[in-house]
């Protein structure tokens, strides 16, 4: 069967979450990059702004010089993970096949949903207006018969429609950057190959497909086949979703505070509210992680297993003040904390002919904690 493969791309996508917030942001050249340090890095940048020459990754200081009236915007990095998240549940009710390829950009398979949908460009059309309607967020959308054109096709310097189809790549990739390849993309990470494509004006992907297989093969050992194939628009990888066990994740956004004791509470709390959906489920849990987020953006995890299976938060308490303790060591304020349970199994139900005489007590505190948060803690937590 002939693929039909859509790529929804909101360029900018962390400028343009924030013009949602702020509109004032709009039209002009912004960008998104912490405040609070000299060495700073952009995070993200506005069309406008990349028409003054700002890109990411470029030092703020560089970037306030090109642009006089710059628009900086801290970063929030919580609010841009949890948008791309609820962007992928949208992609998850259209279609079964759908594959994160980083902030605001999803691949989704179209292959045999015209029955249903229609033609390829009206498929694209329902999936930009939901994303409209659902988020306020104006996507790029192109169609093609793989990933590769499907993605260049949201190119807004060299295809001007929000919405393009490309039914057969032809000569369509010829005038793209010969980085609109994933394979060149990946060979310019070499040193010793970062100027060859200078050197040798291969500047297009065009200049690419004039070379035969030989000429590849001495250039680019290893990687001449799929050059060669990819220059001409053919690409055959699969469009692959995330393999998610089940896991139960719980989160707290925190006013800035670098206090041991408030974090260690908010961590208890956490504990409490997951372990009950844990329990709500029928699991057991065999591994956490824990995170944290500093105010200077610093993020840090650990991966803690457990002895056993575990159904009570009073069961990991001693871990958790481990793990608390092994990522907060700097001074530097906290702002987020996270725990995920992990290694989820079911629960075996059998018939025991005594019951957990502490049964009762832990079911009245899961009643109580769910409508009052922390006012009753088991006796044996490390307060």
């Amino acid at each position: 069967m002939k693929r039909t493969i859509d790529f929804l791309n909101i360029a900018s996508f962390m400028v343009e979450v924030e013009r949602v917030k702020d509109p004032s942001l709009k039209t002009r050249p912004a960008v998104v990059a912490p405040l609070n340090s000299d060495s700073a890095k952009v995070w993200d940048a506005s069309f406008e702004a990349k028409e003054c020459g700002i890109r990411k990754g470029m030092e703020l200081a560089i970037a306030r010089r090109l642009e006089r009236n710059l628009r900086i915007v801290e970063p929030n990095p919580d609010l841009y993970n949890s948008i791309h998240k609820k962007l992928l549940h949208q992609a998850s009710r259209l279609t079964p096949l759908f594959e994160s390829a980083g902030g605001g950009k999803i691949y989704l398979d179209f292959t045999g949903f015209d029955k249903l949908y229609g033609r390829p460009e009206d498929f694209a059309l329902k999936v930009k207006k939901s994303i409209s309607e659902n988020f306020s967020l104006s996507p790029r959308m192109g169609v093609a018969p793989n990933k590769l054109v499907a993605k260049a096709a949201t190119n807004p310097y060299l295809v001007h429609q929000d919405i393009f189809w490309v039914p057969r790549p032809g000569n369509f990739l010829d005038p793209f950057p010969n980085h609109a390849l994933p394979v060149i993309k990946e060979l310019k990470q070499s040193p010793h190959l970062a100027d060859v494509f200078d050197d040798l004006n291969l500047l297009t992907v065009q200049d690419l497909k004039s070379l035969d297989l030989l000429s590849l093969e001495a250039i680019f050992p290893g990687k001449h086949e799929l050059i060669f194939q990819m220059a001409r628009g053919i690409d055959h990888r699969p469009v692959i979703p995330l393999k998610r066990e089940p896991s139960i994740v719980v989160e707290a956004h925190l006013d800035e505070t670098n206090s041991l004791n408030k974090l260690w509470h908010t961590l208890l709390g956490l504990a409490d509210q997951a372990f009950a959906q844990m329990r709500a489920k029928s699991y057991l849990t065999g591994k956490m992680r824990i995170a944290l987020r500093y105010c200077d953006y610093k993020y840090l995890e650990r991966v803690a297993p457990l002895r056993g299976r575990k159904e009570y938060a009073h069961e990991v308490t001693a871990e958790l003040e481990r793990s608390l303790g092994y990522l907060f060591t700097r001074r530097t304020s906290v702002r987020y904390l996270m725990l995920e349970l992990m290694d989820l199994r079911k629960k075996e139900t059998q018939l025991s002919l005594f019951d957990d005489p502490n049964k009762p007590l832990l079911d009245a505190l899961d009643k109580i904690n769910k409508k009052f948060p922390r006012k009753l803690k088991f006796g044996r937590e490390l307060i």
